[in-house]
């Protein structure tokens, strides 16, 4: 593979590479990290056994099979991201905002002193973004429908309405732009109508001048993607992309018919547009050609995917297009700057294994490959400087996958469901593996319950976990590979990281919970201490 640079010589910062769509109600500040596979199975008796690129195989019938359907020609379902890896933070340089959804209000942390301020917000927040500069915070209040912008500094806030029965927000890398919509594929996405109801609509909130403009756009919204200047808002849905120039005022909106089947329209399935905001990316369901939409001019062109394409990422530095084609066993690699006109560099990917989906690490050096559509015990790590490609064993199938900030650790999230013929203490259990990219040693760990959310220390250093009704929180060590876990006084709802540190050992998390006067729990991992706080809504409530 030809490896690019970008033109100031390096990439952007990302703060995780994660196999994921959006989060679903995530309230406060949260980010993301990875999981644990132990030296002690019957296959890795010695780590080192696997590095001629060979793996195990727990199989009872050793042919390498791993999930169901490989006795006959179906195709296997779509790759599934999870939502489990895809939290985002929800903090400045000093704060942590928390939206706690039952009260309509919104927790203001300080990160040095821990003070906690109550901040009245619209009816039943379930997400805070916060803007790039550290200025404002924007709660978006599902019931009232509405988003409260919430100046960081004076707590002042401005309450604006968007259009109705919206459940998602995203913001603009420079913060002044929230875009509401109806976001289709969260797991508890509400399809109810009572009266009028639109599922073509946007709304995109101005925080700076406090304004809101909403429009329609195609059906179905499935994604909104902003150029890295944020000048440039894309919209997609089903048969339109939707651009919009932020930088005037009314917002330009020029939709581009992707010129879909009226009758019968392809389901667009993910999207993807070039930082500098010249080409856009579409992929759609059962069709091996990608969609490349020129978004200067909307003239569309075609690149092939190879067969069956199942998911498609741009690298971090933006520069290539990478899509993992199941059917064909390859991955494609596209030049974003030339996708047209420049052959992609076609990559075979291991036959032994089923693979769909790709989590690069955020320098773009490694990256894994893996499927969710079958039950495989396995992943295949890929070294991108050398082309590598080497098969690795797991306790279990794969649910989701991300890699650390600092590319030296993964987490791999389990199904519940095992491989064909397998029978051990990982059986029927939810399960998660921490692995050492460098070395392949893994701490493979089962769960009383399913994960539910999870956060990474600012060093990637540490994560915690909160599962499924369960008072524990998970706190996993990525140098040691350890995890332990710890026990909160009351059910978990969100959980986070304070934005302040500047040790391993200064790392410091916190833990809403379900409390009627509010109680907030910081956990320290690097000594697994536990510090809760109840009663900080007292006041909110007396007056």
């Amino acid at each position: 593979m030809t490896t690019r640079t970008s033109p100031e010589g390096g990439s952007p910062s990302l703060s995780f590479a994660l196999l994921l769509a959006a989060i679903v109600g995530v309230g406060g500040c949260a980010s993301a990290d990875y999981s644990p596979r132990g030296g002690y199975s019957d296959d890795d008796d010695d780590a080192a056994d696997d590095d001629d690129g060979s793996f195990g195989d727990d199989d009872d019938d050793g042919d390498g099979a791993a999930g169901d359907g490989d006795d006959d020609d179906t195709p296997p379902p779509p790759e599934e991201e999870d939502d489990f890896l895809a939290s985002e933070p929800r903090a400045t340089d000093v704060y942590v905002f928390i939206a706690n959804p039952t009260r309509d209000t919104v927790s203001k942390v300080n990160a040095e002193t821990r003070a906690i301020e109550t901040i009245d917000v619209g009816d039943e927040p379930t997400m805070v973004v916060v803007s790039s500069d550290f200025e404002r915070a924007v709660s978006f209040n599902q019931s009232a429908d509405s988003v409260t912008v919430i100046d960081a500094t004076t707590n002042a806030t401005t309450e604006l309405e968007v259009r109705e029965d919206f459940n998602f927000i995203q913001i603009s890398p420079d913060g002044r732009w929230v875009v509401a919509w109806f976001n289709a594929a969260l797991v508890d996405a509400n399809f109810d109508i009572e009266g009028v109801r639109s599922f073509t609509e946007v709304s995109f909130v101005d925080t700076i001048s406090l304004e809101v403009q909403s429009y329609s756009v195609g059906f179905n919204p499935k994604d909104v993607r902003f150029t890295a200047d944020s000048n440039t808002a894309v919209v997609l849905s089903d048969e339109f992309i939707t651009v919009a120039n932020l930088s005037v005022d009314p917002i330009g909106l020029t939709l581009l018919d992707l010129e879909a089947d009226p009758l019968d329209p392809p389901t667009a399935v993910e999207v993807e547009v070039t930082p500098s905001g010249t080409f856009a990316f579409i992929r759609y369901q059962g069709t091996s050609d990608i969609l490349v939409v020129d978004l200067n001019d909307g003239t569309l062109g075609t690149i092939d995917g190879g067969s069956d394409p199942t998911d498609m990422d741009l690298s971090p530095n933006g520069l290539d297009c990478l899509i993992v084609a199941r059917g064909s066993s390859e991955l494609r690699v596209f030049d974003t700057l030339d996708p047209l006109g420049t052959p992609p560099d076609v990559l075979p990917t291991p036959p032994g294994s089923t693979l769909g989906s790709l989590v690069m690490a955020p320098d773009g050096n490694k990256a894994l490959l893996f499927t969710t559509a079958l039950r495989e015990d396995r992943i295949t790590f890929w070294d991108v400087t050398t082309g590598d490609m080497i098969e690795r064993s797991l306790e279990k199938p794969v649910d989701a996958v991300a890699i650390s900030p600092d590319g030296e650790s993964a987490l791999i999230i389990h199904t519940l469901e095992d491989a064909p013929d397998e029978d051990d203490f990982f059986s029927d259990n939810y399960a998660l593996t921490v692995v050492d990219l460098n070395t392949w040693l893994t701490n493979p760990v089962v769960l009383a319950s399913k994960p539910e959310r999870w956060t990474t220390s600012n060093d990637g250093r540490y994560s915690l976990f909160v599962m499924e009704n369960n008072r524990n929180v998970g706190v996993i060590d990525y140098l040691t590979r350890l995890v332990d876990d710890v026990l909160v006084p009351s059910m978990p709802v969100y959980i986070g990281m304070m934005p302040l540190e500047t040790e391993p050992e200064d790392a410091l998390g916190w833990v809403s919970q379900e409390h009627e006067l509010g109680r907030l729990s910081f956990v320290k991992p690097n000594d697994l201490s536990v510090q809760t706080v109840t009663g900080f809504e007292l006041n909110s409530e007396i007056d």
